[in-house]
């Protein structure tokens, strides 16, 4: 996700979500999917998957574009530590803090497409 390459993946644990369904921003906006997901340990549905993402280069674009999208907008630290701030305060009856965490020069920067 982080290269923009669309991801085919057995359909285990998370994968599903972080790959195949829309996804919400804080803003409202969808995130769709980013590859396919598959049945694991089925190799010949593996295959299927990855032969069905290169095969058709728009899906292969709009996947590449989401892929990337998702991990600027949703799975960056700054973006889960904000979201665990907001938990923990509401759980603590604490107000939430306005300002967001701000990334670190060690987390992935912006990158045009």
């Amino acid at each position: 996700m982080a290269a923009g390459i669309p991801t085919v993946g057995s359909d285990v644990g998370g994968v599903a979500q972080q790959i195949a369904d829309d996804l919400l921003t804080s803003d409202g906006r969808t995130i769709g999917p980013c590859g396919e997901t598959v049945t694991p340990g089925d190799v010949v549905q593996m295959a299927d998957g990855i032969q069905a993402v290169i095969a058709n280069i728009d899906a292969y674009a709009d996947y590449a574009a989401n892929a990337r999208t998702r991990l600027q907008e949703l799975f960056q630290m700054h973006e889960v530590m904000s979201s665990y701030n907001a938990i923990y305060r509401a759980l603590g009856d604490l107000p939430v803090a306005d300002r967001s965490v701000e990334p670190t020069s060690k987390e992935l920067a912006p990158v045009e497409l």
